[in-house]
């Protein structure tokens, strides 16, 4: 049996991920598992899982799963793979206004890029238009990963 998945949770999966947080895909199941750091070196180091509170023993008990069963997750694309500079890069470009791309662009120079990005499109009233570029560039990120993958995906 194919695994398949949402395209849109698939992308929301995506949009969780960071540098502490990883999100992998059960092959078997087609269930989205999410999972800290803290949590894989739990594992890792084999520590006692009475060591934790209860909400994180079960999300340890998956990461043993995992490293014991690899071969059923799938790591979902990395940050690297989103490339979030890439994507806004890309959005300034298709901005019409010259000014306007120009001022993007000094925005993601330097220290706090994200924040200064946000509050630039915020401030001129392009905040729809910005997260529905991202949510296309994540959209066209998650189909190349489930096609590289052998995952089918579904609307």
């Amino acid at each position: 049996m194919t695994t398949k998945v949402k395209l849109k949770e698939l992308v929301q999966e995506m949009d969780v991920m960071s540098d502490q947080i990883s999100v992998f895909l059960n092959r078997k199941s087609g269930e989205f598992v999410t999972l800290t750091d803290e949590e894989l070196n739990a594992t890792e180091e084999d520590e006692p899982l009475v060591d934790y509170p209860a909400w994180q023993q079960k999300a340890i008990e998956v990461a043993a799963d995992l490293l014991e069963h690899g071969e059923e997750y799938l790591a979902l694309p990395s940050k690297f793979d989103i490339d979030d500079y890439g994507i806004m890069r890309s959005f300034y470009s298709s901005v019409g206004d010259e000014g306007l791309a120009e001022e993007l662009h000094s925005a993601i120079r330097g220290r706090g890029t994200f924040r200064r990005f946000s509050d630039t499109v915020q401030r001129h009233g392009m905040l729809d238009d910005w997260n529905r570029f991202r949510d296309k560039a994540l959209r066209d990120v998650a189909i190349e990963w489930c096609e590289d993958n052998g995952i089918g995906y579904e609307e």
